[in-house]
């Protein structure tokens, strides 16, 4: 098979002549005899280190596929990093992973491995333990990154002992996602075990743990322990802690957890997301940020759970965070949230001066009208280096009219003049009383932002919007030669034309574009047949 027919099937990316990626074209439809053709390209290149093999979403291959796979793997004597992601690979079985894990337990090499077998539905117990259990044989493992469909207390247990192994272990991830009966439940026994691996690996710079929802009966008593494990890692300056899954904790259990925190003084990078509501987002506010002065990247999720009072303690915890640069906070539908909790938060944008990527998540936040986007918008142009903008202001559709021109003016007129700014994804999906003259304005501050690359705008449902619009846009991206990713979704926007959409679309006959997405007209169908492409 020439290399001409295997590009045709997969996607080739050399990093460096050493380090490729590999990707199907078309994941989706992908067949056994197209993964054939791996093993046709690995089996000239065996000086590769690193590789990166990306099946997620691969849902037709079946054992034959993967045996392939596997087949592939074995020319590649020489790794020392392999990535493999097999989300949502449906048809993969217990037979598939233990064949693939034959072939992985032999380079013992390897220095990093990334596995990632999320939705794999198929694989059972018994698959799992070939995973866990193979680790064992990669001793020299420096990164460790497993996502699993599920856990339990006994995996748990094979997992804990193979971490255990790992003397050079640098960075750990562990997703435990939707859990199954058929796996078993994980208890406070199995939070024990892994507390205790993770007392064996105390040269971690990188924690993470993620939890979804499932069948877990973990309690305080488990987090307590996971607490006193975590805050002795005193090299971390990485941890990222998702149990939003673990539903059974309380604010106590919670809080446990925010005192691992005062231990950790060289943490650079912190994700928190626990479970939703007032309480827990209260308990989520207590953590020790004052002390955590080297903090460059914060990624805290409030969702359901925030009012103006807690957005206040917010503000105080962030006083001593002058090195920050990175900040997400999620506020999805917290209700309680005013314009009052805005001006609060313009106040914290204010005082963080190395400030240069915020993402802030307002979907379903009803009582944040134009006066607090007005507020947030003052925040932003405060922001001396701002060099990524993600803002979602979603709205609930017909009955919602708190957000006007005015507000949505007012957060796009503050990116005007950022010469700094290179990606931008503002979502006004949903907010019904914008009219055309928001669209008409983007197109016109577009054209002042010289160095964006990346641009994202979402506008479904704001049925307002008129060609005008269309037109003006695109002039500001034809003239705008730095942008090379632009996603547009005019989803319902009905007042839209054929003519206007394809318009914009014609600019990749113009120039080269990375991606160009627009989701238009009432329907994916619709959309298909205008020409334009779903995102």
């Amino acid at each position: 098979m020439s290399t001409f027919h295997f590009q045709t099937v997969f996607g080739v990316n050399w990093i460096e002549s050493d380090h490729i990626e590999i990707k199907p074209k078309r994941p989706t439809s992908i067949s056994n005899t197209e993964v054939g053709f791996l093993s046709e390209i690995l089996q000239n290149t065996t000086d590769l280190t690193n590789v990166v093999l990306d099946f997620k979403y691969c849902k037709a291959i079946t054992n034959a596929g993967f045996a392939q796979i596997k087949d592939a793997l074995e020319y590649l004597a020489n790794l020392k990093k392999l990535n493999l992601n097999f989300t949502e690979c449906e048809k993969m079985s217990d037979a598939s992973i233990e064949s693939l894990m034959e072939a992985v337990m032999k380079k013992n090499g390897l220095e990093e491995l990334h596995l990632m077998l999320e939705g794999c539905m198929n694989i059972s117990s018994v698959g799992l333990y070939a995973v866990i259990n193979g680790l064992k044989h990669l001793p020299k493992l420096s990164v460790l990154e497993v996502t699993l469909s599920g856990i339990s207390d006994p995996l748990m247990e094979n997992l804990a002992q193979s971490i255990s192994v790992f003397g050079k272990l640098r960075s750990l991830t562990l997703r435990f996602g939707a859990q199954h009966t058929k796996h078993g439940s994980l208890s406070d026994k199995g939070i024990k075990l892994l507390a205790q691996a993770l007392e064996s690996v105390q040269d971690l710079t990188n924690f993470s743990l993620d939890i979804y929802r499932g069948d877990w009966r973990v309690s305080d008593e488990g987090v307590i322990r996971l607490r006193d494990a975590i805050q002795k890692l005193s090299k971390l300056t990485s941890l990222r802690l998702n149990l939003r899954g673990l539903e059974t904790i309380t604010q106590a259990g919670i809080g446990h957890l925010n005192e691992a925190l005062v231990k950790l003084l060289n943490l650079q990078k912190l994700h928190l997301n626990f479970k939703s509501g007032n309480e827990a987002s209260t308990i989520q506010l207590k953590v020790p940020l004052s002390v955590l002065t080297g903090l460059k990247h914060l990624h805290l999720d409030f969702s359901w759970g925030v009012s103006d009072s807690t957005i206040s303690e917010l503000k105080k915890a962030f006083l001593q965070l002058i090195e920050l640069n990175y900040l997400y906070i999620n506020f999805s539908g917290c209700k309680d949230l005013t314009d009052v909790g805005a001006t609060t938060l313009k106040e914290i944008l204010s005082s963080l001066p190395k400030l240069s990527s915020l993402h802030l998540e307002f979907p379903w936040c009803y009582h944040l009208t134009d006066e607090g986007l007005g507020q947030l918008a003052m925040g932003v142009s405060k922001i001396a280096d701002l060099q990524s903008l993600i803002l979602n202001f979603e709205r609930g559709g017909k009955d919602d009219d708190t957000l006007t021109d005015e507000g949505a003016l007012a957060i796009i007129n503050s990116i005007e003049n950022k010469n700094s700014l290179k990606v931008l994804n503002l979502n006004f999906s949903s907010c019904v009383t914008l009219t055309n003259g928001v669209l008409l304005r983007t197109g016109e501050v577009l054209t002042k932002v010289p160095n964006l690359n990346n641009l994202t705008l979402d506008f479904r449902l704001c049925e307002h919007i008129q060609d005008s619009g269309i037109n003006s846009l695109r002039h500001a991206l034809e003239v705008h030669k730095s942008v090379t990713t632009i996603l547009l979704n005019f989803m319902w926007c009905d007042q839209i034309s054929d003519e206007s959409i394809d318009a914009i679309l014609k600019l990749k006959k113009i120039r080269q574009f990375q991606q160009l997405l627009v989701a238009f007209k009432k329907n994916e169908v619709q959309a298909e047949e205008s020409g334009c492409q779903i995102f």
